[in-house]
């Protein structure tokens, strides 16, 4: 397969320019952070700032401290997800409702993932993908979100925003709070630390498209923390690691993938569109009430014995109704390897 994602270009444009990056940030984790990190964390925020001032010192860098460590904390793995087109959009439209905990989303594949992101009417923001991280590092427990921009589109000249350089960036509170309050939490934190007064996003046009943005693309990220995803081939790299020294240094993936999400269900989608858009009379089966699609959500449940529970989330699907099955639908296969 043809490694053929923005995420990758960006990677090697970050290498042409600092080609010591990688090695400064495993100093920095030697010398500052080793032993602080928690699971599913290899990287921090406030790492990634300190190495920006190391590679670029003084004011205005060239590259935005988050890409650094987005790139840092992806490197070591470097997956790719490709959604469906159909699926994607479902998911991109699924309101995050409910009780689902937001710590569910430290249970990422790897320690960073890349989600691309192709156009829809449904996204707001003209993203070409973004990439997802954990930033756990002593009590911090923290989301990083960072979105690149499409560089041709004409909404970032208006807005003042450079594609080279800024990054769409959201540092999101995981805890025991539900996903849909992420963001309201990342204002509040905002506005108390910069010691003014709470905004009332209510009244915000920028709070209502950022909740939309953030909503969609926890619901990406979601899916892939949830349990039984449908995914083409799925076998995430494990990190290797090198010691020079003293130093643990964090070694380049040796096979870099892109992987095909939702296929099966996004021909299922499809098909059930086509059945309940079909005029009356047309359908393959004679039935009193007409073939339609229930609306997709989130559902997290408790599963185990009592004292040794574990929360567990699905997505279910838009439930097509008096839609006859399809038995051609695509198969997935999932290779198991041999121990």
């Amino acid at each position: 397969m043809e490694l053929n994602s923005p995420a990758f270009e960006v990677m090697r444009a970050v290498e042409k320019q600092f080609p010591h990056a990688w090695s400064q940030a495993d100093s920095l984790r030697s010398t500052l952070t080793r032993g602080r990190y928690r699971d599913g964390s290899i990287f921090s925020r406030a790492e990634a700032e300190t190495l920006s001032l190391k590679l670029e010192p003084g004011e205005n860098p060239s590259l935005h401290p988050a890409l650094l460590g987005a790139l840092v904390a992806w490197r070591p793995t470097q997956g790719v997800y490709r959604f469906d087109q159909t699926f994607y959009e479902e998911l991109i439209d699924t309101d995050l409702e409910g009780d689902v905990p937001s710590q569910l989303l430290t249970r990422l594949p790897g320690w960073a993932v890349f989600v691309e992101t192709p156009l829809s009417d449904n996204m707001s923001y003209p993203l070409l993908g973004f990439w997802a991280y954990l930033s756990r590092l002593g009590t911090q427990d923290e989301l990083e979100l960072v979105g690149i921009w499409r560089e041709e589109s004409a909404k970032l000249q208006e807005a003042g925003i450079n594609p080279s350089r800024d990054v769409l960036m959201y540092s999101l509170p995981l805890g025991n709070h539900p996903v849909q309050d992420l963001l309201q939490m990342m204002y509040q934190r905002a506005d108390t630390e910069a010691g003014r007064l709470p905004r009332n996003l209510a009244n915000s046009d920028a709070f209502v498209i950022n909740t939309h943005v953030v909503s969609a693309l926890l619901s990406l990220l979601l899916y892939l923390c949830s349990e039984k995803p449908d995914i083409q081939d799925w076998r995430p790299e494990t990190p290797k690691f090198k010691f020079f020294g003293a130093t643990k240094r964090v070694l380049n993936a040796k096979n870099p993938r892109q992987w095909n999400v939702g296929i099966r269900m996004g021909a299922a989608l499809s098909l059930a569109r086509r059945e309940a858009s079909a005029p009356d009379g047309t359908g393959s089966v004679a039935i009193a009430v007409r073939p339609h699609v229930r609306r997709a959500h989130w559902h997290s449940y408790w599963v185990g014995k009592r004292g040794e529970q574990s929360i567990s989330l699905r997505w279910l699907p838009p439930i097509p109704v008096n839609v006859e099955q399809d038995t051609d639908l695509p198969v997935v296969i999932h290779q198991v390897a041999s121990e």
